[in-house]
């Protein structure tokens, strides 16, 4: 089946705003990860998969017959057609998803946005807890090595780890993610209500736990020697604002995360207290 590249174009524009604007995104609860826009691409893609012939059990069996076939030869192009042609015809598993998400991933060229929407079927139609892994795995690789979205990846490797927390494997990824994205800003939000009034920023990843970082060092401006900054968490905290005004902080470059991140520049926020 053709693959529509126009109407792959708004995936990676989301995907990129999505990166863009993480400063002003909701950090996303750990059990309720998702890819911006990813659910309403990945049912578009699936409903937009019709069957050549009548749905039976009879044409099912005759197309997995073929997906064998095309997989045994290694060509990656073909099964995807293969792997489309069998979904449409209704029944489809989670492991066929996941099959045709690597074989976009592995055809060449690769495409990315196809890869991921496969993957986001696999995540919708296969279980929860534990045996929900696979699809997760194969949604963060795909981020990471097809679609250059490390952040992204880094999330869905969280989602994973909070399914099987003892795999160390599984934590020396996501270590290796959080490097390669570096400390991204995930929202920043004012707690006027707060004595005094602080604004706080809220990180991708949690800060450096080590006890001996003095956090203002990583603070300017907002009168950056009346203030108090505090580590909660992900998020750094500064009190001592003056209530009413927008404040202009400085977070500065390389400012220190867990798994040895950074953040790669300095980055200046603007929040109404």
């Amino acid at each position: 089946m053709s693959t529509c590249r126009p109407c792959l174009r708004p995936l990676l524009r989301v995907l990129r705003l999505a990166l863009l604007a993480l400063p002003l995104l909701a950090a996303t609860p750990v059990g309720a990860f998702e890819v911006p826009g990813l659910q309403r691409d990945a049912e578009a893609y699936a409903a937009g998969l019709r069957p050549a012939a009548p749905a039976t059990p009879q044409a099912r069996a005759a197309a997995d017959r073929r997906v064998a076939e095309v997989a045994a030869q290694g060509n990656w192009s073909e099964l995807v057609s293969a792997l489309e042609a069998r979904i449409a015809l209704g029944e489809a598993t989670e492991a066929l998803w996941l099959r045709l998400a690597e074989a976009w991933q592995r055809r060449p060229p690769p495409n990315g946005e196809r890869a991921l929407q496969a993957a986001g079927q696999a995540v919708m139609v296969g279980p929860g807890g534990p045996p929900g892994i696979p699809a997760r795995l194969r949604l963060s690789d795909i981020l990471a090595t097809t679609l250059n979205q490390p952040v992204l990846a880094a999330d869905a490797m969280v989602a994973v780890i909070e399914r099987d927390p003892a795999n160390e494997a599984h934590r020396q990824r996501l270590a290796a993610l959080r490097r390669s994205a570096g400390l991204a800003v995930r929202r920043v939000a004012s707690e006027p209500e707060s004595d005094p009034p602080r604004a706080c920023a809220t990180f991708a990843a949690p800060l450096s736990p080590r006890r001996d970082i003095v956090w203002s060092d990583w603070v300017g401006g907002a009168g950056a020697a009346q203030v108090a900054v505090t580590r909660e968490d992900q998020r750094l905290c500064v009190a001592g604002l003056a209530h009413g005004r927008t404040a202009r902080i400085t977070l500065r470059q390389g400012l220190p995360g867990e798994d040895e991140t950074r953040l790669a520049r300095d980055t200046v926020v603007e929040v109404l207290v």
